[in-house]
């Protein structure tokens, strides 16, 4: 079973298009916290196909990726649902994500990393991860 059939397999419900496509962005994401040389080192141990996924461009993490911004290439793929808001005075319509499923698809990633990476490895990437993110890494 290849790096994109695992995902898919974790994920559930997924086309392989669309598991594809959830691996892509957290590689960008991932590729966002990780230094040149920590990304090289990781790259290694993925299958090809995925590690090139990796965005290389970049020397240096940039130290302001927060959560929010990490999960926000996944986000922006998924389905949204619509609550009112009273914080102005009035009801006001709203446009939320869907959180847990955000979660979701991101620890089926995290899962089918971890199954590629050695115990260091495995730490060094949780430790660069922002937020709450490092611990949907680790419960994954």
């Amino acid at each position: 079973m290849n790096f994109i059939q695992r995902v898919q397999e974790r994920a559930t419900a997924l086309s392989e298009e669309e598991a594809e496509a959830l691996v892509r962005h957290v590689m960008y994401s991932l590729s966002q916290v990780m230094d040149q040389k920590d990304r090289e080192r990781l790259a290694k141990k993925l299958p090809k196909p995925i590690a090139a996924f990796l965005r290389s461009d970049v020397e240096f993490a940039d130290p302001f990726i927060d959560e929010q911004v990490f999960v926000g290439p996944l986000v922006n793929g998924l389905a949204t649902e619509g609550l009112y808001d009273q914080t102005l005075g009035g009801l006001d319509v709203l446009s939320v994500h869907t959180g847990d499923e955000a979660t979701r698809r991101l620890q089926a990633v995290f899962a089918a990393l971890k199954e590629c990476l050695d115990e260091t490895e495995r730490r060094r990437l949780q430790d660069v991860l922002p937020g709450d993110v490092s611990q949907w890494y680790q419960d994954a």
